[in-house]
């Protein structure tokens, strides 16, 4: 299991290679789980320094929670590249902050955050729904597409009551719909996009103001504070870093 602390390479993509055509990769996200004996090709835009947690998970201390194919079941594999569930994401951060700054206690609560993802995870692929029915309960295709295609624009950020008169939906709606079909907020998504596509333009002569600009930030200071805080990195130090290598 990979739970990146840095953005991922630009336009992360993973194939499984015993089950996938060579052309189809699927996103790969902050969080991915890889099943035991299978073989992951992996592929981005360029190749910044990534810092990730990565946990080898005991199958068979799994097994108590997990059900015994849990994680090679083929409907499974491609939600196991993304996996979207805050209650996960929680018990692996704290899970890092325990790992970077041990205190008393911190071997007995590794364990029972340890034995809380094993449950998560089983919940996890128990009620995972499958992409078929997810317009169900969420947003089509359709309406996904229109909303990233909205944010990935070099631009202000859209409203949420822009993006809602696009999908021809109400603000409340709109909004609880696209967590049920993504696990995430929309304002998590505009700033993982604002961030991808500032690294882009990073890697151009553009200055950082012009930068700061064209993505709609309010001044320079508010883009390196939000750089910063999703890299670790102000924009200086990401391109004199990263970009010189």
């Amino acid at each position: 299991m990979d739970f990146t602390l840095t953005p991922r390479p630009i336009n992360a993509r993973a194939n499984y290679l015993n089950h996938w055509n060579s052309n189809r990769f699927e996103e790969l996200g902050k969080l991915f789980l890889l099943p035991r004996g299978e073989l992951l090709n992996t592929r981005g835009d360029g190749s910044p320094v990534q810092t990730s947690l990565v946990c080898r998970l005991s199958a068979e201390s799994l097994h108590a929670w997990l059900d015994q194919d849990c994680l090679i079941n083929y409907r499974h594999l491609s939600s196991s590249l993304n996996i979207l569930d805050n209650r996960i994401t929680f018990l692996l951060t704290r899970l890092v902050a325990e790992l970077k700054d041990p205190s008393f206690g911190s071997e007995v609560v590794i364990e029972h955050v340890t034995a809380l993802l094993a449950i998560e995870l089983s919940r996890y692929y128990k009620v995972e729904i499958p992409s078929s029915e997810m317009s169900k309960k969420g947003l089509t295709r359709a309406q996904l597409a229109l909303i990233i295609e909205r944010i990935q624009e070099l631009d202000c950020p859209p409203t949420l009551k822009e993006l809602a008169s696009l999908c021809g939906l109400s603000v409340r709606h709109l909004t609880r719909a696209y967590r049920v079909s993504t696990g995430s907020t929309i304002g998590e998504k505009i700033t993982e996009v604002r961030i991808e596509n500032a690294i882009k333009l990073l890697r151009t002569n553009m200055s950082i103001k012009a930068i700061a600009i064209t993505l709609g930030f309010n001044s320079s200071a508010s883009f390196c504070c939000s750089f910063r805080k999703a890299t670790q990195y102000t924009p200086g130090q990401y391109r004199g870093r990263f970009l010189t290598q």
